[in-house]
């Protein structure tokens, strides 16, 4: 059980680590029905952000994900680093930060990205 304090500090300590506020645009790319989709939740509305959800289409590759994030200028996304493995990262003119967890990326991959806000 977490209670609701609790998820009152993570909103809170999101804010201070992540920047996120009012202007934030967040991804929500975990099923509602996943534990950590409350991560982008708190991160979203915590302090008033925006919440975006992708269509399907938006959702079947690392490509049509990464172009969903630069029309709506994502701010934050929460992604698993098996989907964005084997695909490179173009620089964003937005700068969105990406959060990575589930497993490990690979360091090659790391090396890709290198220069980006990760």
């Amino acid at each position: 059980m977490v209670e609701h304090r609790n998820a009152m500090h993570l909103a809170a300590a999101q804010a201070r680590r992540l920047r996120t506020g009012r202007r934030s645009r967040v991804l929500q790319f975990a099923s509602i029905g996943f534990d950590a989709s409350v991560f982008d939740l708190l991160m979203a509305f915590g302090l008033g952000g925006a919440l975006y959800l992708p269509d399907p289409a938006d959702r079947e590759s690392a490509p049509a994900l990464l172009d969903f994030v630069r029309r709506r200028r994502i701010t934050h996304a929460t992604l698993p680093p098996a989907l964005l493995q084997g695909h490179a990262i173009a620089p964003f003119a937005h700068r969105p930060t990406f959060l990575l967890g589930g497993e490990a990326p690979s360091p090659a991959w790391c090396t890709s990205c290198r220069g980006m806000r990760a």
